[in-house]
């Protein structure tokens, strides 16, 4: 029987990509979710990490969410059959919309020129391999919305209406088309912007009212206690699932909060950053002038957080937090805090 009680936190180093591991022990033993697997190409330095703690069984695996960078790994873990499995959660499109609307939107979107089209096809591609690798391992994942448990983990979004509001654009070719071109627009004015701001050597603000997406829009945000600590981690949410969690949960003051979207400015604002006020801040990013923006860095900074990224210091690495009683590591050091003139 275990003597250790607490929670530890590893936020793999997998450049613009997410995997992150939650342990919680108690008397009882462990519990394991694996959140995210990064990209396909991604698997092994995952899989290379499990065999190095010795786990062998993941109690919950989640993906948020459809993008590659999330749910692409986690479809070459499932085939590797290198870990037993409990339960599995993720969302499945075809649970809420016709697929062959969807296509048809996609299609017709793709003949227009649209690149957006393309990305979404590819990544309701990777959903449907990864739900087929698990069933074809018995293993039947559950979907889960607001309120939900999985594990010692709530959803804290997005709510069931939500995902379905988001998930219908794919079908609808108007509304694709609308929201792809919100998307370009707003990326083109973000690019302009940088680079003006670049030529005075400014910093890049951030955006009042950002546009997120829809598939990011609809990650799974989970949160945890533990002994007064309030953990949140985000995935790649933006500003409407974020409303979702503060309208139902008190989620003011964080002890430790995974920075959405890799540091992107489209997924959070000042105000939402004040509200979290993390005491620590965790990030996982490249390093490069998009990922992590300096300017989000620099507001979680400004709201009293310590804030580390799994790309520093170069060359970067795994990283890990833990809460009261858990199993040392005698291989980690102390990580330096991002943009610490140390």
């Amino acid at each position: 029987m275990s003597s250790y009680y607490g929670i530890e936190i590893d936020m793999l180093n997998l450049g613009d990509a997410d995997s992150i591991l939650v342990s919680k022990w108690d008397a009882g033993g462990v519990t394991r979710i694996l959140i995210d697997g990064g990209y396909r190409k991604d698997a092994e330095t995952v899989q290379n990490f499990l065999d190095s703690m010795g786990i062998l069984h993941i109690d919950h695996l989640v993906c948020t969410h459809i993008h590659d960078d999330h749910a692409g790994g986690l479809v070459e873990l499932v085939e590797g059959r290198r870990f037993s499995i409990g339960n599995a959660w993720m969302h499945i499109p075809t649970n809420h919309v016709d697929g062959a609307r969807v296509q048809n939107s996609l299609s017709r979107a793709k003949a227009a020129g649209l690149k957006r089209a393309m990305y979404v096809e590819a990544s309701l591609k990777t959903v449907h391999d990864l739900q087929f690798a698990l069933l074809k391992r018995g293993i039947f994942p559950v979907e889960p919305f607001l309120f939900d448990q999985i594990g010692f983990m709530k959803v804290c979004s997005p709510s069931r209406e939500l995902y379905e509001e988001k998930l219908l654009q794919f079908a609808n070719f108007d509304e694709f088309t609308k929201s792809a071109m919100l998307l370009e627009k707003q990326d083109l004015g973000i690019n302009i912007s940088d680079g003006v701001r670049s030529a005075f050597n400014l910093e890049p603000d951030l955006l009042d009212s950002p546009i997120t997406d829809p598939e990011n829009e609809a990650s799974i945000v989970l949160g945890t206690e533990f002994n007064g600590s309030t953990i949140l981690l985000t995935a790649d949410a933006g500003v409407e699932a974020f409303g979702i969690a503060t309208a139902n949960f008190d989620l003011t003051n964080l002890t430790f909060m995974q920075i959405p979207h890799h540091g992107s400015r489209r997924n959070i604002t000042k105000s939402l950053i004040n509200y979290f006020s993390p005491k620590c801040a965790f990030v996982s990013a490249a390093g490069n002038v998009k990922h992590p923006r300096r300017a989000v860095i620099n507001a979680f900074k400004e709201a009293g957080s310590l804030v580390y990224s799994t790309h520093y210091p170069s060359p970067g690495s795994h990283k890990w937090r833990f809460f009261g009683s858990v199993p040392p590591r005698g291989n980690y050091t102390d990580s330096i805090y991002l943009y610490d003139a140390s």
